[in-house]
């Protein structure tokens, strides 16, 4: 009797801890529930955010179930780490409560490291998300998308910054004038981009304030019509750009600015597309397309594709590298500019394998013939045609990969793309002829 009497604790225990919010390190919050504010349990969830920040603890998992939720603030009193997921999309609407940010803010004395994954954050507000404060030391976006086409700059960073902030699989745009997609302030931090694509930009598509100390592109797109795509004053760290795709038409500016300071470092740019173009014939030009100056270390520059079109042939540098220690730029295209490829006054300084406008027309898929003077925006296919004179010139530098992540064989093509043969159209077989069958429904389910 008393075994079956502790068995019976012991398992009501279990149950209970089970179902205590105290003992949960997953908070539940859904916008739909009966009970206001609710325990933070799956059956009796949170109905609005704060609730369930006030209720957990570090390294605790926010859970948010689908639903429009007004903006709040994390403000850091001790160290914390959150997560904060909606498995099925959740939108934090930051015009309910008088246009405000998400702001995740912590003291110098704190550390605050926090991530969302799977929101939307939507309205008319100055940021739409926001980490400020010296304290904040991880702040990481994946899978979400920024809308701010209302106002406001998409993602921004203030006072002393994150130590590291990573937006990963995320869309984020901001059309209006002035606007920056993701503006990073602070201090020797650390910037990586991965999976996500930044447009419609009235500003930068993604601009440093501050002295970043790493910075990481993959696999992104960065499109702007009328403003810069990628701008980075005073780089302080190691920069590596791998398949992103930077473009930017009318308007002033740099295509792509990466801008050293007191400090030694590398640069490495691979597989990338920098295109800068406009509509309008007789704009003056959109300056450099690519910039990479005053770099102290090496500044290494393989199988891009730099080109221009618009609707005169009006523009200045393909390339600006100039300053830097130690420059190797090898099997890239750069074409459509009517000034110089490139322009440098480094003191190592080797260029191998490479395309320009007075090599001749590339041989792009499209356009079939290359005009600098032929407007293409962002309809360009700048692959190589199967009678490209790029295709196999170049030489082993040991990328595996194309941009578009297709295999190099052992005589790369020159450029971002490397050409790939379409697999033959497979030969029909016989014609197979129904013939009525015996089923009830008489159907046509038989088959020589």
């Amino acid at each position: 009797m008393k075994k079956r009497f502790s068995t019976f604790l012991v398992s009501l225990c279990l149950v209970l801890c089970a179902t205590s919010p105290w003992a949960a390190s997953v908070w539940y919050v859904d916008a739909s529930s009966p009970n206001d504010p609710g325990t933070g349990t799956l059956v009796d969830p949170f109905r609005a955010i704060p609730s369930a920040v006030t209720a957990a603890i570090s390294g605790d998992t926010i859970q948010v179930a689908t639903g429009t939720y007004p903006r709040w603030t994390v403000n850091a009193t001790a160290n914390l780490t959150l997560f904060f997921v909606a498995p099925e999309g959740a939108t934090i609407d930051v015009t309910t409560a008088g246009g405000g940010p998400v702001q995740i803010t912590a003291a110098t004395t704190f550390t605050a490291d926090v991530s969302f994954e799977g929101f939307t954050f939507s309205g008319n507000a100055v940021n739409k998300v926001a980490g400020a404060g010296a304290g904040i030391k991880i702040f990481t976006l994946l899978n979400c998308t920024i809308d701010s086409t209302l106002g406001g700059s998409g993602v921004t960073t203030g006072g002393g910054g994150p130590n590291r902030m990573t937006i990963d699989g995320c869309h984020v745009t901001a059309p209006m004038a002035n606007q920056v997609g993701a503006n990073i302030g602070g201090a020797d931090g650390e910037l990586i981009v991965l999976n996500s694509t930044f447009d419609n930009f009235g500003a930068q598509a993604l601009n440093a304030g501050g002295d970043v100390a790493y910075l990481e592109l993959r696999n992104s797109i960065f499109s702007n019509p009328t403003g810069e795509s990628v701008n980075f004053w005073n780089l302080r760290g190691d920069a590596v750009v791998d398949r992103c795709y930077f473009h930017k038409a009318r308007g002033g500016g740099d295509n792509f600015l990466i801008w050293g300071e007191d400090a030694v470092f590398d640069v490495t740019i691979t597989n990338s597309v920098f295109d800068s173009s406009t509509a309008d014939a007789g704009v003056p030009g959109n300056n450099q397309n690519l910039v990479a100056c005053n770099i102290d270390g090496k500044t290494i520059i393989r199988h891009c594709t730099v080109v221009a079109n618009n609707g005169a042939a009006n523009h200045q540098y393909g390339w600006q590298i100039s300053g830097n220690a130690d420059c190797e730029i090898v099997n890239c295209i750069t074409v459509g500019w009517t000034v110089d490829d490139y322009v440098g006054d480094d003191p190592s300084y080797t260029m191998t394998n490479n395309w320009n406008t007075a090599s001749g027309d590339p041989g792009f898929v499209f356009p079939a013939t290359y005009s600098p003077t032929t407007y293409i925006g962002l309809t360009g296919d700048f692959n190589p045609r199967a009678d490209s004179p790029c295709r196999d010139a170049g030489i082993d530098v040991g990328i595996l990969v194309d941009y578009e992540g297709k295999l190099r064989d052992a005589t790369p093509d020159i450029g971002a793309f490397e050409y790939v043969s379409l697999e033959p159209t497979p030969t029909p077989g016989p014609t197979r002829t129904p013939v009525p069958g015996a089923g009830v429904d008489d159907r046509w389910d038989l088959y020589e």
